[in-house]
């Protein structure tokens, strides 16, 4: 009974330890795809940032969910900030004064119904179920002694 508690501890804490982040990533890659989209966008003189309409809603209206930002010009453009309101992403550390092409490349929700349903919850769900099967194993070997 003790060696079946404490591989359960072991296990929990593996589960938890390692595995919570990577079932965390691949239930987001299940619940979204990526949208590429471009802009041609022109920047006045001492204006290093442009403002670009999304055509879908942004996964969790979070710029983390940007993939990338590239120009058609030479600089490093950042997504710096998104208005949910609008479907307005900003874009920061554009050169002054110049014209070019953004491509920006960003996660959306798939327009799966189930998806969208059963979503949010995929992660409660599968860590409820791992903690369900360890105490049924706990449980179930300690009513087998008596």
């Amino acid at each position: 009974m003790a060696g079946k508690i404490l591989v359960a501890i072991m296990a929990l804490i593996l589960f938890f330890g390692g595995l919570l982040g990577l079932m965390e990533t691949g239930i987001i890659d299940l619940r979204t795809e990526s949208v590429t989209q471009t802009s041609v966008e022109t920047t006045a003189p001492g204006v290093t940032t442009a403002d670009m309409v999304l055509t879908h809603d942004l996964f969790r209206d979070d710029v983390t969910y940007i993939v990338t930002v590239t120009s058609s010009i030479a600089e490093t453009p950042a997504a710096t900030a998104f208005d949910p309101e609008t479907d307005t992403l900003t874009v920061s550390a554009l050169t002054e004064d110049a014209t070019r092409t953004l491509t920006i490349r960003y996660k959306m929700e798939r327009e799966d119904v189930i998806m969208q349903v059963l979503g949010p919850f995929l992660l409660v769900l599968l860590v409820g179920g791992v903690l369900a099967a360890l105490f049924w194993d706990v449980w179930s070997s300690r009513k087998r002694r008596y």
